[in-house]
């Protein structure tokens, strides 16, 4: 599978002890391109907004969807949505921010990062506050799930 700058990643941990977040779903990711190396930014506590390699984000002992943006009103000779790339370059800016659990006061958390990301870009509201409102919201908001590593092999 070919995952494309933008994709977010929304995963759950195979150790129970990890899975605090309210929900089934425990963090987002958002997949990013950079120079033909493939990137995953996050937010995580201690250490706010990182960039990892999408090797070492992959290897960790989790499940995971992924979710790609589709393309909605960009004519039908449209393959890609170009809202993607563009939420995530807004994210990168949001590069070494600290880690607030809430998400607020200029600090990040997984869901905010993505969250903000996608509402600068498209001038609308998204309601997402933890991981399984991204999957509550996904018809309103045009994402789709490309990828489930509980019925697929991952390849990079």
């Amino acid at each position: 599978m070919k995952y494309q700058t933008g994709d977010i990643i929304v995963t759950r941990s195979k150790q129970w002890y990890w899975n605090v977040s309210p929900g089934y779903w425990n963090h987002v990711g958002m997949f990013v391109e950079i120079d033909a190396k493939q990137f995953v930014i996050e937010a995580l506590p201690f250490y706010g907004v990182i960039l990892i390699p999408a090797k070492m984000f992959f290897a960790r002992d989790q499940i995971y969807k992924v979710l790609r943006h589709k393309p909605d009103d960009q004519g039908p000779e449209s393959k890609y949505s170009i809202i993607p790339y563009f939420a995530a370059h807004r994210a990168l800016k949001d590069l070494g921010k600290s880690y607030s659990l809430l998400g607020v006061f200029r600090r990040r958390n997984c869901v905010s990062l993505v969250r903000n990301s996608y509402q600068c870009i498209t001038g609308k509201r998204l309601p997402w506050i933890v991981p399984d409102d991204l999957f509550r919201d996904m018809e309103k908001t045009h994402f789709q799930i490309i990828f489930d590593s509980e019925k697929e092999n991952h390849e990079t």
